[in-house]
């Protein structure tokens, strides 16, 4: 049981070292420093991964804040901490108790027997009264008085071993967060984030894009833009609010930042049959049911100029039999004018080559997807937290001054012995001048 005991005893000395503080700390800034010059990026999920890729993936110096290199030193700067908070429990659990009167720089004087023990001591305790919290202590025949002023000091390192603590905390909770984007046509609502890793996830709610903003500089640069987005959950509350760069928005514990958008060309595509007609808008990519027939639309391509004809949209018409390429031009009637017969020699132009149908590009409009980042961090408020307790416990501790001065008077044989000791942040310091002078005449000019 001993050697458990002297064993438990050095590794916690070990761990409460200041020299093992000050490694950490290097090492970690050093760790920040690598991850400031190295490109860093979000490894893929490791579902699917090899062993070796799995074994050697936290390893890598391009993903540092994910590292063994940063997490290992991490965990063993809070255990430092912890057991330096540890081994400081006996200054609190004590601090309710008369602190003894330390021997190391002790000043002491006799004085005549016929002094009071009491006045002597309400002169001295009126020297030290002001700014000191005095304090009184009787033991047997002799009487002690203690002045004691910032005693906040004493918590400095609570506040700054505890500081740590919550900061590691709040970087732990962090890899409970997620960061990713999603992108939202305007007029359009997602829920869906593609993560920084590769995969995809559903957020809580609905995040639609009202309106988006764009402004230029005179050479055609971005100068600014704007996403309008509301947020909708089940039950109909929805909020409102404007995202701009470096003017991010949080809803939900979800922070949204503006990272960047898409320019998108929306087709007004008219189909006709001799029934009537119906319009359709659409983008590249969309896939459009014609449930009257079965047959389905797709659109290949929205060019605002294709070979100096104008605007014209690339359609995949699929039949149940086979499909059918189709180009649609806004200013059909000026190129059959200007080339006469081009759709016996180019079908695919012909916008009536799928009877019943006659296809026909009314306009092509613009309009944008926003590209929102996305980040949550449960840790964030821990961290805020532990950054401002170690502010104020740095703070306190290089502001603030900790001291105490003793008097011990104690009755003799010879006459009163006077004892005096001042400490100043734990270490012996010299007695003011005050007194000194004071003891000097009480002992006839004799010390």
């Amino acid at each position: 049981m001993g050697t458990v005991m002297l064993w438990y005893m050095k590794l916690l000395k070990g761990l409460a070292s200041l020299r093992l503080t000050v490694g950490l700390l290097f090492w970690l800034a050093f760790m920040c420093i690598i991850g400031t010059i190295i490109p860093q990026y979000t490894f893929p999920s490791s579902s699917g991964s090899s062993v070796m890729t799995t074994i050697v993936r936290p390893l890598s110096l391009n993903d540092v804040f994910h590292s063994l290199w940063f997490l290992i030193p991490a965990v063993v700067l809070g255990l430092n901490a912890a057991a330096c908070m540890y081994q400081r429990r006996k200054s609190f659990a004590g601090s309710g108790k008369f602190p003894v009167m330390p021997k190391a720089g002790l000043y002491g004087v006799t004085i005549p027997k016929e002094n009071k023990q009491e006045k002597i001591g309400a002169d001295l305790a009126g020297l030290i009264e002001g700014s000191y919290r005095i304090v009184r202590h009787e033991s047997g025949s002799s009487l002690t008085i203690m002045g004691e002023k910032g005693k906040l000091r004493m918590y400095a390192p609570l506040l700054v071993h505890g500081s740590i603590l919550i900061i590691l905390l709040g970087v732990a909770l962090g890899f409970l967060g997620y960061k990713g984007s999603i992108e939202i046509p305007v007029g359009q609502a997602s829920d869906s984030v593609a993560l920084s890793d590769g995969t995809l996830m559903h957020l809580p709610f609905q995040v639609r894009c009202e309106d988006f903003k764009v402004e230029y500089y005179d050479n055609g640069m971005p100068r600014e833009y704007r996403s309008e987005i509301s947020f909708s959950q089940a039950g109909g509350n929805i909020a409102r609010a404007s995202v701009m760069v470096n003017h991010p928005v949080s809803f939900k514990h979800v922070l949204f930042s503006q990272s960047g958008y898409n320019p998108n060309l929306i087709a007004v595509i008219r189909v006709g049959t001799p029934s009537g007609s119906e319009e359709i808008k659409a983008t590249e990519g969309s896939v459009i049911e014609m449930h009257d027939t079965g047959y389905r639309m797709k659109v290949v391509k929205v060019v605002e100029d294709v070979m100096r004809l104008g605007p014209a949209v690339q359609l995949i018409i699929e039949t149940p039999n086979d499909q059918k390429e189709l180009w649609i031009f806004k200013q059909f009637e000026r190129i059959q004018a200007i080339h006469p017969g081009i759709t016996e020699k180019m079908p695919e132009f012909n916008p009536s080559i799928l009877k019943p149908y006659t296809f026909t590009l009314d306009a092509l409009t613009s309009s944008y997807t926003t590209i929102l980042g996305i980040n949550s961090d449960p840790g964030v408020p821990l961290v805020g937290l532990g950054a401002i307790l170690f502010l104020f416990g740095v703070i306190i501790a290089f502001m603030v001054v900790h001291e105490r001065i003793w008097v011990e008077i104690e009755e003799g044989s010879a006459g009163l012995m006077i004892h005096v000791a001042r400490r100043l942040n734990g270490r012996p310091a010299a007695i003011d001048s005050r007194i000194l002078k004071h003891l000097q005449r009480l002992a006839g000019g004799k010390s």
